[in-house]
């Protein structure tokens, strides 16, 4: 008999949740009971969040799946399943895709109202039919190239699939460090750089002067943010792509420094004279998502 596909559905709690029901903020609460504009938002998004994760269990259900509920913020490594389903938005997506090796993640928007969702693959409505592809093997998935940085020689372990930020710890501050590209280094002031994936070049690298790249592509691009050059000076390596295996290194100046991994979450510290590397992590993920008109 053919073994029935085991389903992962990771989840996310809608801020109403977190804070209304879980931690009941008081100044939330007040808001609620006010019926202030704010918490229109919340509520609507919270209603809409829970009715995509009961659309999606019971329609993997409905296909035959072997299902299993997570939040995310207690999963694991995951190797034991067929397919990892993320409920939310982006965020979800990364967060779950730190945790996956070799198995390929489809993201449902649950609230496409509000949430962009540029990598997932679905909503609540079109999931079923998505679903019923994959299954089916109609649906190939994307390989997407991501990230891993190493802090002196060792690796940090969260392999990046959006972008990484390398600064200094205070955002007031000015970053000082040195920069190297294959054979040309420069040392820079600016208030940071940041490096991003292909999946990660439509985000905050983009609205910073970078360039949108093909979501499949084998390369990443770096784009310093607001550099200072002294007067009668140009700055050569401002932004550029590094093609695997090449690796970009930056040798920080400052003592109180900071690397950012897919956001503000995962963060390491650095100092004087430590030495970040940006390369090619050796496991790209597997990635369902439909092409879009």
């Amino acid at each position: 008999m053919k073994r029935r596909p085991r389903i992962l559905v990771v989840f996310k709690k809608s801020a109403y949740q977190v804070y209304a029901l879980e931690k009941r903020e008081k100044k939330v609460r007040s808001l609620i009971r006010r019926h202030a504009a704010s918490m229109e938002k919340l509520t609507q998004a919270h209603q809409a969040h829970n009715e995509a994760l009961d659309a999606v269990a019971n329609a993997a259900e409905a296909a035959g799946a072997e299902v299993r509920l997570v939040y995310r913020a207690h999963l694991r490594k995951t190797t034991n399943v067929d397919l990892v389903v993320t409920v939310g938005g982006d965020g979800t997506l990364l967060d779950a895709s730190h945790r996956v090796d070799g198995v390929p993640l489809l993201g449902v928007n649950s609230n496409p109202a509000s949430s962009v969702g540029f990598l997932t693959g679905a909503t609540k409505d079109t999931f079923p039919l998505v679903l019923d592809q994959v299954l089916r093997g109609r649906l190939e998935p994307l390989t997407l190239l991501r990230l891993d940085v190493l802090l002196n020689e060792r690796s940090l372990g969260t392999p990046v699939l959006n972008d990484v930020l390398i600064c200094h710890s205070n955002p007031a501050a000015t970053s000082r460090y040195a920069l190297r590209n294959g054979h040309r280094s420069e040392e820079q002031k600016s208030s940071g750089i940041w490096v991003a994936t292909p999946a990660g070049s439509t985000a905050a690298i983009l609205s910073a002067g970078g360039q949108q790249d093909e979501l499949t592509a084998q390369r990443f691009q770096y784009r310093v943010r607001e550099p200072y050059a002294p007067p009668g000076v140009k700055l050569d390596l401002v932004h550029g792509f590094v093609t695997p295996p090449a690796e970009l290194v930056v040798e920080s100046y400052m003592r109180q420094g900071a690397v950012f991994l897919d956001g503000s979450h995962i963060r390491y510290a650095m100092g004087m004279g430590d030495e970040v590397i940006v390369k090619a992590h050796e496991s790209p993920l597997h990635l369902y998502r439909p092409a879009r008109a």
